[in-house]
């Protein structure tokens, strides 16, 4: 008893103890707050700041020798010791991917916020620290220490995502209170970033481990990590994706991981049949396998998701031992994630999904489903998500998919995406059904027909995309009803009319982008209210008018495009006001005026693209106040003035395009400021004196464009002293000469685009240019060489893919092997003094454009087009033109039938023209002018049935024309035979040409008359429009692909396309204006007969010449319609009476020759007629200026002559026409009585006999009186 009241004393006083501990805790609470942490502690902190590089100034509360280090940012301590517990220092506000972030601006900007440095060891000061995160920071790749090792209290290690690199230590395996270990990272493009392990033993001393990430950890080398992590007995969550295991352990039955309920082994590709040991977790609840590539499942294993009864989240992305309905039908009906996409799954085993009626999102993208979807998918009514993108199933519609949804009393479908899904038909009505949708998606579809009104039912959805579809109509006005919207992309649809209104009442939209449809009208002020937009995309429209000022008020606009529209105006002010836009694109529109002074407010721009407007003015000063300026485009204006030096202060600026502008001056010194510019072109200006020297500066430069300026003056070896990265110069056109300080310069570059024509770089040719191998552009052409070309030039190019090196001297024969040259090489050796015959080497390159025209070459074709026979050659331009070829032109065309353009006038062939060139059924331009071929026009031309220029002018051909040239050639734009000797008639069929712009029969025997059809050359005529000779795209740009290169458009300069015209009685070359010549030359024949009348309908000629014929007849009076007349000859033919009057108006005429005909009359007056000389109206019978010879009498007025003569003319034949009408009518006015009526008759012969009687009477009495 006495015992037993002992311990009721004992308890009584412990509890009094107790309570009075507690009271004066209580009683103290109010002054913990004064307790500060250990100084060691918070010296420690200090020492571990000082080692951190913080550039967002994130620790700016460590500091401070009162400062309690329990109160700085990311400390947590323990309340009654004040000893520190955790530390809480994750990057990025702890989310590491860009996709958690709004924008990626925001994520670049969370970015600045990272810690990099070191980490000191000071922390092992912390002796109760439990809790460490320092994830998502930057630590650049140093170890992760060992002597984290050594902080045995801790029970949460966050390292992930902070690019630690090298090996993990081992001292890890200290730390055994762990529970959670997160040594996980992303995977960077360029390689694995990051951490690897060679040995887990270690981790097997972690037997507190509930949570494991090592994802993309390499782990390679660890062959046993299966038998370690089933060491771990309390492990609850195990990441392990993209870590590079080794091995799947196929042959282990088992675990004895019980707890765990996450098991992520996803990308890592094991290419077997998925290991038993993965059934054998029954308390998996989540389990992914994405891109493990289990091909199938083991006999033993076919039923082994009956096993997981827990499981509610499987991702098998890319596996393909899914396919199967048995595997299917055994998945847990309390499934609430799955994922079976790119399984290769059918859609009949899509019945095996009926059971999982918990199922509340479903991936099946990427399968290959048939046009038929089965309509088990309509049990599933609690889906939330379903996502069957990419699953090519062709002409499935709409309905086919949701048939089964729509059976559900209630439709639970919030994420619908049908991407790539290839349905079409139109968008049902009943879409307005599917109420609790957020999300649809069905972009690069064939959707057509118009959007249903009944998508303004769809009040919770916040994204709406339907791009690349063929949507069209207007948008309709209810889409305003989606008052929560913040995603609306209706790109590359066909949409027409103005924008609804109704779009301003979107007021959570986040992104509008309606780019590349036929929306007409102006944009509505309307939108002003969208204060939350981030991307408006208009670009590609119709739209019209100014861009309205309320454009300023969307606030918090990042990027805005409205490109290639008809903007019209000036450039609004208003923009300025955006100070969060980052892209603004107004390129391709008609803005005119000046830029304002407004945009050098928006501080954050980043891209500033203007070009192809009618902007004029000087660029502002205000442009240097766009500080995070990167791209400033303003291409294709009007700009003038110079370049301000304000520029200079865009230090981020990383390209600078101001081509095609009339800018002036000197380019500015203050560009070598632009240390990070990678691109300047400022070519096709006015720019003067030479490149600033300062331009060495640009480290960064990798494309260079100042060409088509006035730039003169030296250039030196300095200029390009630091430009190391330097991989496109183009300075052609410009006056430049390169002076070296040194003869064997290296330059520091290596250049793929080189192009400096014009400069001046010889006499000798430039060495330099050895250490160029990469080149695959070459243009030294005017350049001043006269040299002979080295050895070394033809091997030292291997990619070369375009090669100028035309107009200079350069001497010796041609002796170079091209077979180096890329595929679809451009070589221009023309206009040199190369000699001796065209080499056969030269056929073994594949080029796609040779011109060794105007040069000293002799000698036969044959080596170089023979060898090829059997091989099919790609050159689509030959011009050998102007050199001394001679021989016969080989009948060996069969290999070469990619010609385009073939020229050889101006040389020695003799001969005829082989039949083979017949077969050259892609050519349009074939020129042999001024050689010595004779013979008839083979018939195997008329095989030509692409040609559009054809030249055999100043040969020696015999022979009628041929009847079929005008049948088949109906694309013929230049037809000359000049100066030959053809003979016959000028064929009908010539007027089938009804493209035709230049005839020239010049110069030939041919006789009869013209042909009276010319009106059905329907260019002459007006009746359709000229366009340019060879209008085949690669007839005028080279496309070529070399390796890694983008392909790079190579203006060539067709010299074929010059062409010889006899006008105003010279001889001209045309080339660049050929296009817009119109021409008819028929002189010096045996041509007869009148001009037709039929030939003044060819309104749109310019140059006519008749001369030198046998024509009779008066000159047509219809000749006035001949508005474009520019000159015209009739001289040497035997025309007689007026010139006509109406020939006055022709305002265009100025040059004329009528001399020598049987002309007769007052010249008529005009300003061109009276200032022509008089030889143009000599050998006539004509009077008036400019004749010295005056007319006799005074002159009427041109009308009233003209109709003087015009009524001579019809009296003339008006007194012909009454004699016969009035033979004719008092003939039958006697006959036809006579012929109808016996009484008549007998009254008539009646009425004549005593006629007759009585004129005998009167004789008699006359003769015998």
């Amino acid at each position: 008893m006495a015992r037993l009241s002992f311990s009721y004393i004992s308890y009584a006083y412990f509890y009094l103890l107790f309570g009075a501990a507690f009271f004066h805790l209580c009683l103290s609470n109010q002054n913990l707050d004064n307790i500060l942490c250990m100084e060691d502690e918070r010296q420690a902190l200090l020492e571990f700041k000082h080692g951190l590089i913080d550039e967002g100034d994130r620790l700016a509360s460590w500091v401070g020798v009162e400062s309690d280090c329990c109160r700085w940012v990311g400390i947590v301590c323990e309340n009654i010791t004040r000893h520190v517990h955790q530390i809480h220092l994750p990057g990025l506000g702890g989310h590491c991917l860009t996709g958690d972030f709004r924008t990626f601006k925001k994520y670049n900007e969370a970015s600045k916020q990272r810690f990099r440095g070191n980490l000191s060891s000071s922390l092992l000061r912390l002796k109760q620290l439990r809790h460490l995160d320092i994830s998502c920071n930057n630590f650049e790749r140093i170890q992760i220490p060992s002597f984290i090792g050594s902080l045995r209290n801790l029970r949460y290690l966050n390292i992930s995502n902070s690019k630690f690199g090298g090996m993990i230590p081992p001292q890890l395996g200290n730390l055994s209170e762990l529970e959670v270990l997160c040594l996980g990272s992303f995977r960077e493009t360029r390689n694995y970033e990051l951490t690897r392990m060679s040995n887990m033993q270690w981790l097997s001393s972690l037997r507190m481990l509930k949570y494991v990430d090592m994802s993309n950890v390499r782990l390679s080398d660890i062959i046993d990590w299966l038998h370690v992590i089933n060491t771990l007995p309390s492990l609850v969550e195990l990441h392990f994706s993209g870590s590079q295991l080794p091995h799947i352990h196929p042959n282990v039955l088992s675990l004895n991981i019980t707890s765990l309920s996450l098991l992520d082994i996803s990308d890592n590709f094991f290419g077997s049949f998925m290991p038993p040991w993965i059934f054998s977790i029954t308390s998996l609840v989540s389990l992914n396998l994405n891109r493990c590539g289990f091909h199938s499942l083991d006999l033993g294993s076919i039923d082994g998701f009956r096993n997981l009864t827990s499981l509610e989240f499987l991702s098998v992305y890319r596996n393909g031992f899914m396919n199967s309905s048995f595997v299917l039908k055994g998945l847990s009906s309390n499934l609430v994630s799955l994922d079976i996409s790119y399984c290769g799954i059918s859609s009949p085993f899509l019945d095996s999904l009926n059971n999982l009626t918990s199922l509340l999102s479903l991936d099946l993208s990427g399968n290959s489903f048939s046009s038929t979807i089965p309509k088990s998918l309509g049990n599933l009514c609690n889906l939330v998500d379903l996502d069957m993108s990419n699953m090519g199933s062709p002409n499935i519609s709409f309905n086919d998919i949701l048939d089964g949804f729509f059976e559900c009393k209630a439709p639970s479908l919030e994420s619908l995406f049908l991407t790539f899904l290839g349905i079409s038909g139109h968008l049902p009505d009943q879409l307005g059904r599917l109420i609790h949708l957020r999300h649809l998606k069905l972009d690069f579809n064939q959707i057509s027909g118009v959007i249903p009104d009944s998508i303004g039912r769809l009040s919770s959805l916040r994204t709406l995309s339907l791009p690349w579809n063929q949507i069209s109509g207007p948008i309709p006005f209810s889409i305003g009803e989606l008052s929560l919207l913040e995603v609306l992309d209706l790109k590359e649809n066909d949409f027409i009319g103005f924008l609804p209104e109704s779009i301003g009442r979107l007021s959570s939209l986040d992104m509008l982008d309606i780019s590349n449809n036929e929306l007409n009208g102006s944009i509505p002020d309307i939108l002003s209210p969208l204060s939350r937009l981030l991307h408006l995309d208009l670009s590609n429209n119709l739209l019209t008018g100014p861009i309205p000022n309320s454009i300023g008020r969307l606030t918090s606009l990042e990027r805005l495009y409205l490109k290639n529209n008809q903007f019209t105006k000036s450039f609004p002010k208003s923009i300025g006001k955006l100070s969060s836009l980052e892209v603004l694109d107004l390129s391709s529109n008609q803005l005119e005026g000046s830029l304002p002074d407004s945009i050098g407010q928006l501080s954050s721009l980043e891209v500033l693209a203007l070009s192809s407007n009618q902007l004029e003015g000087s660029l502002l000063d205000s442009i240097g106040q766009l500080s995070s300026l990167e791209g400033l485009y303003l291409a294709f204006n009007r700009m003038n003035g110079s370049v301000p030096d304000s520029l200079g202060q865009l230090v981020k600026l990383k390209q600078l395009n101001l081509r095609y502008n009339f800018l002036t001056g000197p380019i500015p010194n203050a560009m070598q400021k632009l240390l990070s510019l990678e691109v300047l072109d400022l070519s096709n200006n006015r720019f003067t004196r030479s490149l600033p020297i300062g331009l060495s500066n640009l480290h960064n430069l990798k494309v260079l464009n100042v060409h088509n300026n006035l730039l003169n003056g030296s250039v030196t070896d300095y200029h390009f002293s630091n430009l190391t990265t330097l991989g496109e110069m183009r300075a052609e056109n410009n006056k430049l000469t390169l002076h070296l300080s040194i003869d064997n310069w290296v330059p520091p570059f290596q250049l793929e685009v080189l192009r400096i024509g014009s400069w001046n770089l010889g006499p000798h040719f430039p060495s330099w240019l050895q250490s160029q191998r990469k080149l695959r552009d070459l243009d030294i052409s005017s350049s001043g060489i006269s040299d002979i070309l080295p050895s070394w030039f033809w091997s030292t190019f291997p990619d070369i893919g375009y090669l100028n090196m035309s107009h200079n001297d350069i001497k010796g024969m041609l002796i170079g092997d091209l077979s180096t040259f890329v595929p679809s090489a451009a070589v221009d050796l023309s206009n040199n003094h190369f000699e001796g015959p065209l080499p056969g080497k030269y056929n073994e390159a594949d080029l796609f454009f040779l011109d060794v025209s105007n040069n000293h070459l002799s000698g036969s074709l044959e080596k170089f087009l023979c060898p090829s026979i059997g091989k099919d050659r790609s050159l689509m331009v030959l011009d050998l033109a102007n050199n001394n070829l001679s021989g016969f032109i080989p009948d060996c065309w069969l290999n070469w039938g990619s010609l385009l353009a073939l020229n050889f006038e101006n040389n020695g062939f003799s001969g005829e023209i082989p039949q083979s060139i017949g077969d050259l059924s892609y050519l349009q331009s074939f020129s042999i002018r001024n050689n010595k071929l004779s013979g008839k026009i083979p018939a195997s031309l008329l095989n030509l049935k692409s040609i559009q220029v054809l030249e055999l002018s100043e040969n020696e051909f015999i022979g009628r024309i041929p009847l079929l040239i005008g049948r088949q050639q109906t694309n013929l734009k230049l037809l000359s035979l000049r100066s030959n000797k053809l003979e016959g008639e000028i064929p009908d069929e010539l007027c089938h040409l009804t493209y035709i712009q230049i005839l020239d029969l010049a110069h030939n025997n041919l006789s009869g008359t013209l042909p009276i059809c010319f009106y059905n050359f329907s260019i002459m005529s007006e009746k359709e429009n000229m366009s340019v000779f060879l209008q085949a795209p690669h007839s005028e740009y080279v496309m070529t692909k070399v390796r890694e290169f983008e392909y790079k458009e190579y203006r060539i300069n067709i010299k074929l396309q010059i062409v010889l015209l006899v006008t105003k009685g010279r001889a001209y070359n045309y080339s660049t204006t050929l296009f817009l010549v119109t021409s008819l030359d028929f002189s010096g024949n045996q041509l007869s007969g009148p001009i037709p009348k039929e030939v003044m309908s060819l309104v749109g000629l310019r140059y006519m010449n008749l001369s030198g014929n046998h024509l009779k007849g008066r000159i047509p009076e219809e000749i006035g319609k001949m508005t474009s007349l520019e000159s015209l000859d009739i001289s040497l033919n035997q025309l007689n009476g007026r010139i006509p009057w109406s020939i006055s108006g022709l305002s265009s005429l100025s040059s004329l020759n009528v001399s020598f005909n049987k002309l007769t009359g007052e010249i008529p007056t005009s300003t061109q007629l009276q200032s022509l000389n008089e030889s143009s109206f000599l050998g006539n019978a004509l009077c008036g200026p400019p004749l010295v010879e005056q007319c006799n009498k005074k002159r009427s007025p041109p009308d009233a002559e003209s109709t003087r003569d015009l009524s001579s003319d019809g009296q003339d034949w008006g007194l012909i026409i009454s004699i016969v009408l009035g033979f004719i009518i008092g003939f039958w006015a006697v006959i036809a009585p006579l012929t109808a009526s016996k009484v008549w008759r007998s009254v008539y012969f009646c009425f004549l006999c005593k006629a007759w009687f009585k004129i005998r009477v009167v004789c008699c009495n006359h003769r015998h009186g």
